[in-house]
């Protein structure tokens, strides 16, 4: 069963949350939902960081209660790139790569991004791997290449899905390393106008809601705080008919103590799930699910 039916106070139990996650894994049923978290692995700025770069530090200093950032944004896009918003993506292809050496053989080990790359093996035993990216950038794929998975991103939802171990979903925009023909397709969402726009492809919001309504969802590296992310959450959280608090569809992995970001996800019926003050639980996470599949037979 997908959607458990379970409290949050039962899904602290270790051995009950395993065998839940664990069960939809055996089925086939694991979607995986990742934000900005992942790519920091590969010292890709984080938001603040990459603004600050674009030349957008008026934009952070932003204090009108009555402007959010996402506007905030718009207006200097519309200043800064004359409403451009291809140059404006393909400045920040630039500042996304920046520090990357071009030889991907040097990527470091990552704990928690081994561990992701091995839950992945093993869901591919069942079927293709469904993978939902609010990232930009190419490093996750890039990753599970040099792992042994073959995997490909899908950056048209009126595509069929190619044939490849994973298949990583991009509703934000693609801007890959050293591959100038996958750009300009689509620019990147990240202002106000943008994400406006981008509601207006619904078969980019049907498509991601498919794979949130029929699946378990795990939610790595992500704040929620992005809209269209809480569109989709929200709109999954009616079709799995989940009330807050007493049933989930999905868990989100968050760092120990923030009871505001596990009070967010719980109320989209997303159990929140503390992995240590810098994430550094995740890979036990992965560990616990396998183990609990194995001595489930």
């Amino acid at each position: 069963m997908v959607t458990s039916t379970y409290t949050s106070r039962q899904l602290q139990n270790r051995e009950v949350r395993v065998e839940w996650i664990s069960n939809a894994a055996r089925h086939g049923r694991i979607c995986i939902v990742c934000g900005a978290g992942i790519s920091l692995k590969f010292d890709v700025p984080s938001w603040p960081k990459l603004i600050a770069a674009l030349g957008g530090k008026s934009v952070l200093d932003a204090k009108d209660g009555n402007t959010t950032w996402e506007h905030s944004l718009e207006e200097f896009v519309a200043k800064r790139f004359s409403g451009d918003y291809m140059a404006f993506s393909k400045k920040v292809k630039t500042v996304l790569y920046k520090k990357r050496n071009p030889n991907w053989h040097k990527i470091g080990v990552h704990p928690d991004m081994e561990a992701l790359a091995l839950f992945c093996m093993y869901l591919r035993r069942h079927r293709q791997v469904a993978i939902i990216s609010f990232n930009y950038d190419s490093y996750l794929e890039e990753f599970f290449l040099r792992r042994g998975l073959s995997v490909l991103p899908h950056t048209e939802p009126s595509e069929p899905y190619p044939e490849a171990d994973v298949v990583i979903s991009h509703p934000h925009g693609y801007l890959p390393y050293g591959n100038d023909s996958e750009n300009g397709r689509q620019p990147v969402v990240l202002d106000q106008r943008r994400y406006m726009e981008s509601r207006r492809r619904q078969d980019w919001w049907d498509s991601c809601s498919k794979f949130m309504t029929d699946n378990l969802c795990i939610f790595i590296g992500l704040s929620g705080r992005c809209p269209n992310l809480d569109f989709l959450a929200i709109e999954a959280q009616r079709k799995h008919s989940v009330k807050p608090g007493n049933r989930f569809w999905g868990v989100a992995l968050t760092k120990n103590g923030d009871r505001s970001a596990i009070g967010y996800w719980e109320r989209r019926g997303i159990f929140g799930l503390p992995v240590g003050v810098m994430y550094e639980k995740i890979p036990d996470v992965y560990s616990d699910i396998l183990e609990g599949i194995a001595r489930a037979g």
